[in-house]
């Protein structure tokens, strides 16, 4: 247990220390706007030199895959609107009228989001042709279907029924269902967070919009560059109004990174360009990004690099020679500079003075007259212990 206390606080000291070395890394979004992934490889190599950086470093790892492979596309919806189809069909020629219009119906409810897609729209039609046969097949009048064929009309303009299937009953009615019923109906659409909202597939404006639509059957959708592709069928009536509340879902980081490259690639000048990076760098929580794109001016495959700060924007293309440390010197801090040294402080000393002779110094006056005082004194010590009547002078000098 004595042991134990050391080696864990060194572990989440060690930890605590990487964290906030990591903390101080700006991330920087490396991407490849070549059409023809040509700057794939440099992209790479970039990234891999933002590893050993201490300022600098790549984004999450899922994101930088998600800017390396092409957007992922959901077929799901348009699968499972298929099998609903073949379904439907397999009801109607069986005479459940009912079952096939349902199924048709709930098929037009999951595909609608998709309605902004050429494709997904005639497999719409498809769907509300089919819920129509079902219609007239349960009230034994084609003409019943002419509301929801409308709908066909709406999605596959042009369409017409080949005279050696349909009878001449449902090719009349078809042929009359180009022409809406009169009067509208007014569709009041929310969709928070949608960039477009369609209606039949045609965009009609913003969150929110409002559409006056004839009687009947609709389409209605919202996309935009991040949120899941939302939408339902909606059935208006003349004079009266209907909210229709699409509620849009985010989409996954992953996948709004993949659509912002689409957009950087197709951008035609560098306003689109700044508005495509800016999405970006909201995904990748990043402030700072590299744009790999064609150097038109070299050789067919060669590629130049684009800096984008948030201080300085989009620079200019500058051709790539493989010099990674040239790319990335931009984006690093400047080096800070060195303080000047301080020189040490202490007790302020008076200047010295001029030098005094020696013998005016101090101990050389007290040395004269400590000699002194002791030549006086052995005289006066002599003097008194001489001997009566004599003395050390001459001897020709009497004493009395």
């Amino acid at each position: 247990m004595a042991m134990r206390a050391p080696l864990a606080l060194a572990s989440w000291a060690f930890v605590a220390a990487a964290t906030t070395a990591k903390a101080d890394e700006r991330p920087v979004v490396v991407v490849d706007a070549t059409t023809d992934g040509s700057g794939a490889a440099v992209v790479v190599r970039l990234n891999a030199a933002l590893g050993p950086e201490p300022t600098l470093g790549p984004i999450a790892p899922g994101l930088v895959d998600a800017l390396a492979n092409p957007t992922p596309v959901d077929g799901t919806a348009i699968a499972s609107a298929s099998t609903a189809l073949t379904n439907a069909r397999d009801r109607l020629v069986r005479f459940a009228y009912a079952e096939a219009a349902a199924i048709a119906r709930a098929a037009e409810d999951a595909l609608a989001g998709e309605a902004g897609d050429k494709t997904a729209r005639e497999l719409l039609a498809n769907l509300a042709f089919v819920e129509g046969l079902a219609i007239a097949g349960d009230a034994g009048d084609a003409g019943a279907a002419a509301s929801t064929w409308t709908l066909v009309h709406r999605l596959s303009p042009g369409r017409t029924l080949d005279p050696a299937v349909y009878p001449p009953d449902q090719i009349a009615a078809f042929a009359r269902a180009v022409t809406p019923p009169p009067g509208s109906g007014a569709v009041m659409i929310a969709a928070p967070g949608a960039d477009e909202i369609l209606v039949d597939g045609a965009p009609i404006g913003r969150d929110p919009a409002v559409a006056q639509l004839s009687p009947g059957p609709h389409v209605v959708s919202a996309r935009g560059a991040d949120i899941i592709l939302v939408g339902r069928r909606v059935v208006a009536t003349a004079g009266q109004s209907v909210r229709v509340d699409l509620n849009p879902v985010l989409a996954a980081a992953t996948v709004r990174a993949a659509r912002a490259r689409d957009r950087l690639r197709a951008a035609v000048d560098d306003g689109q360009r700044f508005a495509a990076i800016a999405a970006l760098l909201a995904v990748g929580n990043a402030d700072d990004a590299i744009v790999v794109v064609p150097d038109a001016d070299a050789h067919p495959g060669a590629v130049a690099t684009r800096v984008y700060t948030r201080r300085g924007g989009l620079g200019p293309a500058r051709p790539f020679d493989g010099d990674l440390g040239g790319v990335l010197a931009p984006l690093r801090p400047p080096p800070k500079p060195r303080k000047p040294p301080v020189p040490p402080t202490g007790p302020v000393m008076p200047p010295p003075g001029p030098e005094i002779p020696w013998h005016e110094r101090r101990w050389a006056r007290v040395g004269m007259g400590v000699a002194g005082a002791a030549v006086v004194t052995a005289v006066i010590a002599a003097i008194l212990t001489r001997a009566s009547g004599t003395t050390t002078l001459d001897g020709s000098i009497g004493v009395q």
